[in-house]
This record gives structure tokens, sequence and C-alpha cells, in this order.
């Protein structure tokens, strides 16, 4: 959020909309208007089990803030959960927290979009048993180490 404010500090105004995208998802076709969208909804679709997916969102910039606090919602910067709560959670931990902080702030979500519309796209040579891509202060990252165990 610290770079949409920035932006938004710089053009001297706010924008209307935020859009979260996983930087390994592309779209397979236009999302269309935006107008059509309802600004009283964050717009996602749902994951596996109904939970909201959190790789993609369009985020009325009124409920941005809140949106993107949900990580602050755990108490830890990873989403990995351990525990009783672990055993609760249906899919990806990021998920579940997304919409379990997403319920606690009253945030409405529209579950707007069909899965058809995203699709992942991971680097040539990607291994999902050795590759970790994480977040770090000078972007995405590829790494053969899990980011977990450094906690």
């Amino acid at each position: 959020m610290a770079q949409i404010r920035l932006q938004e500090v710089q053009r001297s105004k706010q924008f209307d909309w935020v859009v979260r995208l996983r930087p390994d998802i592309q779209f397979t076709y236009p999302l269309g208007n935006i107008r059509v969208y309802d600004g009283s909804f964050v717009h996602a679709f749902s994951a596996l089990h109904s939970e909201i997916w959190d790789g993609f969102a369009l985020i009325p910039r009124h409920f941005a803030d809140k949106y993107f606090s949900a990580r602050q919602y755990g108490g830890t910067e990873y989403c990995w959960l351990e525990g009783p709560s672990a055993r609760a959670a249906r899919s990806s931990d990021c998920q579940t927290r997304l919409g379990l902080h997403l319920e606690a702030e009253g945030v409405p979500v529209a579950r707007s979009f069909p899965r058809s519309l995203l699709e992942v796209v991971r680097p040539q040579g990607y291994d999902p048993e050795k590759d970790y891509i994480t977040q770090t202060g000078k972007g995405l990252v590829r790494t053969s180490e899990d980011p977990r165990a450094q906690e």
C-alpha cells in the first residue's frame, strides 16, 4: 500500500480501484469496462472449497487498506499456519487468513469471475519441488530455500 499511497500523493488524487494480481498470473481475456463492477464489493473468485483466492482481486480503493492488511491479521508476515488452525484451513493458509480478515473487517466480497479468466505462467525450468519464489526488498526472487525455514 505504501507505493499506492505514494502514487496518490504524487498525482494529488486517490485511485478509484486497486488491482491485486500475483506476478505469475496472466489474463486469458479482457476484464471489460471497470465501470460495470460494483464499488461496494471487493471482486474476486472462489478458490477450492469456496474460500477467496488471494491471487487476484479488483478492490475499490476504500477497501484497499483493509484488504492488504490481511498479512498482519495473522501476526506473521508469512501465511503458513501451524497447529489446530492449520487443520481448520480448507485450502491455502493465505486464502484462509484473507477470508477471515475480510469477514472480521466487514468487507463484502462478490465472487465475480470464472476460473477461466486467469492462468498461471511460471518461468521456464521452474520446479515446484525445488523452487520457491519469494518477495524481498529487491522484488521477486527465485530461491531453493524455503522461506518458512527462516522464521
